[in-house]
Order: structure tokens, then C-alpha cells, then sequence
């Protein structure tokens, strides 16, 4: 990342995966649209939601330690020690994997009553029952994201991105498919079958991607030097990532006391905000971290730093529209990825104040991201670990006082906050980490994109004035809303970037002139 050549390369294949993550993103609204369609905001949607983000959630604390560890590691012995000694710790990481995934699935079957009591102690008696049944069915399933995240990690460290980044549009497929042809027949449980179907699918695309590299056979060493590492480094990541997803179950905990459809309404908010996100975090710190951990294997300080740095420049170049136009849109937005069949005007307004609210969080979570890749990098998880708990223990005690003053968005609202501390935290212990960082140019670059916002999100609303006074606005009908919104984000979009090519921002001119020649390209 010294050069300028290998910086526009990342900005190059950053930018090509969040336009294949586009579909990604579109998919996954698409999906979410038919379950609202189907269901609605209702106690049968409160069950499902429960049924499927606890699993998710226990399985992310080791997802997403697994994800975290295998790239840097598997990096580093691919770079010193040459692809025969990778593929045993591959190997021998994954045959640990399947042994820790059915010791925490049978307890996880026999316990499910009293794990969905406690973490949803406001649920009443049919609903929890439901819900218990659900989340037998759907926790095996869900647990085989462990191993997706082994072979996108792999692909990730051969610098495979987008044919992986498919996965999860298969997904979306199976889960829709299965809702509209069998949801009036088998109610809630289509929507848990497909779920089951999509986790398979998903499984097997990306295990037949990443046999391309390695294949598996079962090899089972614990005096292996480097799984012995692998595993100290996942302890405090296995940590660090909990207390993060400890967010999320502290917010369904108490949403559980509100009325009815409260945590179906918090869930829809959040995946349509996590869904967006995707689209800019995932892409760039995807082609990033593997970046990072070769430069920090090679030892190259310098340049780990200025890769580090220019992560951060391009999330506040990115992330900062896309906040000022989300808040600005958020009814035309959720109305039209969730507004029609059960999902009322009621629900819409329900759910939009708290995706506003969540949406605010996009910048932080993407600064926590790379900060934490970072340390990973290094192999310093501690650091990570410590500053993500010290957050938690924040959203705790903001979710009780704000949800008591505000309700739902008081939820979502402590979050935001809480991972705004995290991020803050990590940037200051990556910079003590490697001396070669220093953040000017990014408070520089976040000047700049607070004056374009302005004048964005003037003109945005300006634009929204024009049609309501001209009678053109109507939020209930699909196909002026649609024009309304697509009108809006491209012309603030213009102005946005017009501001910042004005006000002489690099990666902007970068972006600017990589579209150029594209096109010239396209034209000969």
C-alpha cells in the first residue's frame, strides 16, 4: 500500500465489491420484504426473529473469532512457511471446529428453554413456546456459518472476494423462495425452513470455492505450535465479539417488556441498517485486512500504517453521505423495502424511528472494524477485547436510562453510542501500536465531508420541499415514492461529490478519475 499503483488497486477492488454487494444488499431487502409481507410486525414474527438471532448470535462469538484468526494466521504460514504447512493448520483449525460446534450444539438443544427465558424474559407463554421450538430447529443450521467463515476466510487470503460475496445471495434465494411458496400453508415455519435450506446452500457454494486452494481432510493435532497461537489469539477475540453481540441481546431483552412486534420492529430496523452497511464496511475491510496482515507478516510498518489510514479515509468519505441521506429518507426508505401487505403504515412509523437512530452508527462501526482488524493483524486481541467490553458495559447502562425516556429508539440509540466509544478507543490503541500512524489527514477529509453534507442534505431536503409544494409527494403511492428517492440519492449524490472534487479531496479525485477511464475504456 506505499505506492500509489497498489493504492488505487485496493480502491479499485473495494469498489468492484460493493457493486456486486449491491445485489447482495438488494437481495437481502428483497428477502426481508417478503417476510414483512407474509408477517408483518406480529408476536409469530417476534418468535421467528428470536428463534434465529440467538443462534446467530451465539455462533458469532466464534464466527467471527474464527474469521478474525484465520486470515492473519493463515497469511503468515502460507508467506513463511509455504502452502503444505497452511493447509495442516487449516486442517487441523477446521477438524477443532467440528468438534467445538456439536459440543456446544447438544447442550444448546437441551438448554433452549432456559436460554430463550433468560434472554428474553418478557416474552409470554405461546410466544415463548414458539419460540423454543423455532430455535431447536434453526440453531444446527446456523451453526454451520462457522465453517462458511473458514472458507471465506481462506478465499480472502488468496485475495478471492467476489465470487465468495455470492453466498449470501443464494441465501436470500432459498429463505424468499421458500416463504412465498409455502408461507400460507405452514405460517412461520416456512420462513425457519428456509432459513435451514439457505445455511446448506451457503455451505456447500462455499466449501466447493475454496477446495480451488485447499481441500479438508480431518487432521487432529493440539501440539500443533500454530493452532496453539491460533487458538490463544481466539480467546480474547471469542471475548471481545461476544460482549459486542451482547448489544444486540441486551436490546431484545428489553424489548421483549414493550408491546408486541417491538423486537420484530428492532430487528427489521436493524437488518436494513446492518444490510446498508454491508455494502461499504464488509467490501472494504474484506479487501483490506488481508492487505494488512501480509504487510504486518512482511513486517512492513510503514506501509501497514498508511493501508490503515487509508481504510479510515475511505469510511469517512463513504459512510458520511450515506448517513446524512439515511436519516433524511428514512420513511421512503423503509416504506419501500418493507410498506406493503402486513407491514401497515403503523409498522412503518414504528421502525423508521429506530432505523434512523441505528443508521446514525454506520461511520463508528465501520472505524471499529478496522480498528480491530488491525490489532488482529498484529495478533493483539487483548487490546481489541478490552475496549470492546469497556463499550458494552456503556450500552448497558445506556439502555436502561434512554429506552426508560425513549422507548425503542432509546435502544438503538444507546448502541450507536456505545460502538462510538469502541471506535474511538480502538484508533487510539492502533496508533500507539504502530508510531507511523497519524490521524490529520482524516480530521482533514472529515471537514470536508461535514460541508458537503450540508450543502447535500440542503438540497436533498430542498428537493423534498419542491414536491411536497408541487402536490408531486405522495408517500403512499410505490411508484412516485420510488421516483421521489431514486432522484434524491442520485442528485445528492452529485452534489456531494461535486463539493468534495471542489473542495480537493484525494480519494474523491481518485474515484473520479477511475470512473473516467473506465469509460473511455468502455467506449473504444
Amino acid at each position: 500500500m506505499g505506492t500509489e499503483s497498489n493504492r488505487k488497486g485496493i480502491m479499485r477492488s473495494a469498489l468492484y465489491l460493493s457493486l456486486l454487494s449491491v445485489f447482495t444488499v438488494l437481495f437481502s431487502f428483497a428477502k426481508e420484504s417478503v417476510i414483512a409481507y407474509y408477517y408483518g410486525v406480529s408476536a409469530d414474527t417476534d418468535a421467528y426473529n428470536i428463534s434465529v438471532d440467538m443462534p446467530r448470535i451465539i455462533f458469532t462469538f466464534i464466527s467471527m473469532a474464527i474469521s478474525t484468526v484465520v486470515i492473519p494466521i493463515y497469511t503468515k504460514v502460507l508467506t513463511e512457511r509455504g502452502e503444505k504447512q497452511s493447509c495442516f493448520f487449516f486442517r487441523n483449525f477446521t477438524t477443532i471446529v467440528i468438534i467445538s460446534y456439536f459440543a456446544l450444539l447438544l447442550p444448546a438443544e437441551i438448554l433452549a428453554p432456559f436460554i430463550i427465558k433468560v434472554l428474553t424474559p418478557g416474552l409470554d407463554g405461546d410466544v415463548n413456546g414458539m419460540t423454543i421450538h423455532l430455535f431447536r430447529i434453526t440453531i444446527p443450521a446456523i451453526g454451520l456459518g462457522l465453517f462458511c467463515k473458514i472458507n471465506t476466510g481462506i478465499l480472502n487470503s488468496h485475495k478471492s472476494f467476489l465470487i465468495p460475496s455470492l453466498a449470501p445471495i443464494l441465501f436470500n434465494l432459498v429463505m424468499a423462495g421458500c416463504v412465498i411458496i409455502s408461507a400460507e400453508r405452514f405460517g412461520i415455519y416456512a420462513a425457519t425452513i428456509g432459513t435451514v435450506l439457505g445455511m446448506f446452500v451457503e455451505l456447500i457454494f462455499t466449501s466447493g470455492l475454496r477446495k480451488k486452494y485447499v481441500s479438508f481432510k480431518p487432521v487432529l493435532d493440539f501440539r500443533d505450535g500454530t493452532t496453539i497461537s491460533a487458538l490463544k489469539m481466539a480467546a480474547p477475540v471469542f471475548v471481545g465479539m461476544s460482549a459486542a453481540e451482547l448489544n444486540l441481546i441486551l436490546d431484545k431483552m428489553i424489548a421483549s417488556f414493550f408491546e408486541p412486534g417491538s423486537i420484530s420492529a428492532l430487528n427489521y430496523a436493524s437488518k436494513l441498517s446492518s444490510g446498508i452497511s454491508t455494502l461499504f464496511i464488509a467490501s472494504v475491510t474484506t479487501v483490506f485486512f488481508p492487505e494488512l496482515a501480509g504487510q504486518v507478516a512482511n513486517k512492513e510498518q510503514e506501509n501497514a500504517a498508511k493501508t490503515y489510514i487509508f481504510s479510515v479515509r475511505i469510511f469517512i468519505l463513504l459512510l458520511m453521505p450515506v448517513i446524512v441521506g439515511g436519516v433524511v429518507l428514512s420513511r421512503e426508505i423503509m416504506t419501500l423495502v418493507y410498506g406493503r401487505g402486513a407491514f401497515d403504515s403503523n409498522a412503518v412509523t414504528m421502525t423508521t424511528s429506530v432505523f434512523a437512530c441505528y443508521f446514525i452508527c454506520l461511520l463508528f462501526t465501520g472505524l471499529r472494524q478496522t480498528g480491530t482488524n488491525f490489532l488482529y493483524s498484529y495478533g493483539d486481541s487483548k487490546a481489541a477485547m478490552k475496549n470492546t467490553v469497556i463499550g458494552v458495559g456503556i450500552n448497558l447502562v445506556l439502555d436502561i436510562v434512554l429506552s426508560a425516556v425513549m422507548g425503542l429508539q432509546g435502544l438503538a440509540l444507546a448502541t450507536t453510542l456505545s460502538v462510538a466509544v469502541i471506535s474511538i478507543l480502538l484508533m487510539r490503541t492502533a496508533r500507539k501500536k504502530n508510531t507511523f500512524i497519524s490521524y490529520g489527514s482524516c480530521f482533514r477529509l472529515l471537514l470536508k465531508t461535514f460541508f458537503a453534507c450540508g450543502v447535500m442534505f440542503l438540497a436533498i431536503w430542498g428537493w423534498k420541499c419542491f414536491w411536497i409544494r408541487g402536490g408531486y409527494y405522495d408517500i403512499g403511492r410505490s411508484k412516485t415514492t420510488v421516483l421521489f428517492t431514486v432522484s434524491a440519492v442520485l442528485g445528492g449524490a452529485v452534489v456531494y461529490g461535486g463539493m468534495l472534487l471542489l473542495l480537493g479531496a484525494a480519494e474523491a479525485r481518485q474515484l473520479f478519475d477511475m470512473v473516467k477511464r473506465k469509460r473511455r475504456r468502455n467506449n473504444r
